[in-house]
Formats: C-alpha cells, structure tokens, sequence
C-alpha cells in the first residue's frame, strides 16, 4: 500500500524582490568594489560607467606670446655661453660646461609649448638643436676633464662650430625670414663660427725672470710634441719661466745658486693672459730638484750648468703629472 505524499505547493513569488538588479541588497557595494579594481563597466551587470578625466587641449601661443618664450629662451642660452666664457683651467672647464649644459636643457623645457602654427617646424627644429647644444657642452666637458679642452678660447672656438650651435643659425635664420607671414627673433648670443686659436710664443721667450744674478746655467731640451713653458719654482714661488718650442732647445743663464723645483707645461695654443695652454694640455713636476752652486777655484769660479730634456721617460727623475691647480702661475 502506497504511502500517502505530501503535494507540494508552488512557492508564493510576490515575496520576491523585483525591479532592476542594482536594487538588490549589497549591490552598491559589488559595483564600488568593481569600479575601485578598474573592471566595472557595461557589460557587468550592477556597474555604472566609470568617469573618465578629460584634458582640456593645449593652447597655442599668439605670435606675441610665442615671441616672449623665445625671448626667455635666448636669455638662458646667452648665460649658458658666459658659464665657460671665462674659464682658465680644466677644472673650471669642466664644471662649468656642465653647468653650461644643463642651462640649455631648462632652455628647452621653457619652449615646451604649442607655438603658433605657421612656426611648428621650425620650432621642432629649435627643441632639436638645443637638446643638441646640451650634448655637444656635455660632451665637451668631458674633453676638458681629459684635457683636451684646457681653456676658454679653445673651448669657444669648439662649441661654436659644433652640431649644436650650427642647427640653431639655422633656426634663427628660419624665425627671422617671416614664413608664414610673422618674424621672430631668437638666437642673437650664439656664437659666430671662431677658429681654434695657434698662438705660439718665440723659443727661448723668457715669460718671467727674478733674482737671476747668478752663474748658472740650464739647457732644456723639448722632446714632446708640443710647445712647452718650463718653471724652475723656489719656495712655491716661479723665479725663471722660459718657452721652448717642440723639437727646439734653449739655454738660461745667471740662475742664482739653490734648489729649484723643476715644472713645465705643455700644449696647443698659448694665451698669455692666462698663462696656460688652450688645448692638449699637460702638467708635469720633475720628482728630484735642480741644484745650483758657485764655487771659487783657483783662477776663478766653478759653476753649475744642468741640462734637462722634456720626454716621457722612466729615467729616475722622470716628470709626474700633476693637478693643474697646483701647477705654479
């Protein structure tokens, strides 16, 4: 005999929730979760689109306000140059060339604008160049840490002819010839193409000369390959300064009897001025001192003479290298 089964009725459904999904409890809370990571969107149901920042586009410059941002630009490129206008050693190169360059990287950022139409390109071309300039004084402060800039007349005559400053005649030609009927001005502190100055002493010029009254004497002879100025220094002082040319020899007399610190510098290009070679420059301090004396003999004196000759050597007073700012002026 079967057993008797309890029918069951259907479920009553107006207990149901009803209307749109986003009514259902903890909803809010789902789609908050969903739009803090980002996947909230249309295709999720409970989501409502997330809203989207809008930029406002950039605006381009009129010709007059374009023309003060040249101005301002120029402005840092004029004080870029005088950075290493003046410099009289490597050490000061150096420092100042990178100082020079990053002057000309906030150069370029002051003319990250939208210039004025008719200009766009050549305005490209602006940025381009100073980005250039600021590799170009990069690169050659490097070359004055190794010496192959020494100071400022050959440092000038080297940025003005590189790829940096000869771009940017360019621009400035393009701004001032008026395409598209408005002319700018820009670029009036760069530098005039200079060639790499030869200045050359004659042998055996004496630079400086104190107390010589002696009887000494010394032959120096210029084995390198470069022009050289030879310094016999006593108590840190220079008393004899006397230029020899490469491959050139020349003897000073009356030395005064003592010890004497034998120094000389060599390079391309000296400038009297500031007592130093302009390019290709080196240092150097003989390690054992030149002595000097005066005896009497019978008939007269005896007398020192000394003879040095400038060449890399591994002699046993070879000359060492030495920083430029300890080498006497």
């Amino acid at each position: 005999m079967r057993g008797a089964v309890d029918e069951q009725q259907p479920a009553d459904r107006s207990d149901r929730p009803t209307g749109n999904r986003a009514d259902v409890p903890g909803a809010t809370g789902v789609r908050r979760a969903l739009t803090a990571l980002g996947l909230c969107g249309v295709a999720i149901a409970g989501c409502t689109s997330p809203e989207v920042a809008t930029t406002a586009a950039p605006i381009t410059l009129s010709p007059s306000a374009y023309q003060n941002k040249l101005r301002s630009a120029n402005i840092a490129v004029a004080a870029a140059f005088d950075r290493f206008a003046t410099a009289g050693s490597p050490q000061d190169a150096r420092a100042e060339l990178a100082q020079a360059s990053a002057v000309v990287v906030e150069a370029a950022r002051l003319l990250d604008v939208d210039p004025p139409a008719e200009v766009l390109t050549v305005h490209r071309d602006l940025l381009a160049g100073l980005r250039q300039l600021a590799v170009d004084l990069s690169q050659r402060s490097d070359q004055a840490a190794s010496m192959e800039l020494c100071a400022a007349p050959s440092i000038i005559a080297s940025v003005s002819n590189a790829p940096g400053v000869n771009s940017l005649r360019a621009v400035r030609e393009a701004f001032s010839s008026g395409r598209g009927g408005v002319s700018y001005q820009w670029g009036e502190s760069l530098l005039a193409p200079t060639q790499f100055p030869e200045r050359r002493l004659a042998n055996g010029q004496l630079l400086n000369s104190l107390r010589r009254t002696g009887n000494g004497q010394i032959r120096i002879d210029n084995g390198t390959e470069h022009d050289a100025v030879v310094k016999l220094v006593q108590d840190g002082e220079s008393i004899v300064s006397v230029y020899v040319g490469k491959g050139s020899n020349t003897t000073v007399d009356n030395i005064n009897d003592g010890s004497y610190q034998l120094y000389y510098t060599s390079g391309i290009d000296w400038d009297d001025q500031l007592k130093t070679f302009t390019r290709s420059c080196l240092f150097k301090r003989f390690g054992t001192p030149v002595e000097f004396t005066t005896v009497p003999i019978k008939g007269g004196i005896k007398y020192t003479t000394q003879a040095v000759r400038l060449q890399s050597s591994t002699r046993e007073n070879a000359p060492t290298t030495v920083p430029a700012q300890s080498f006497p002026r």
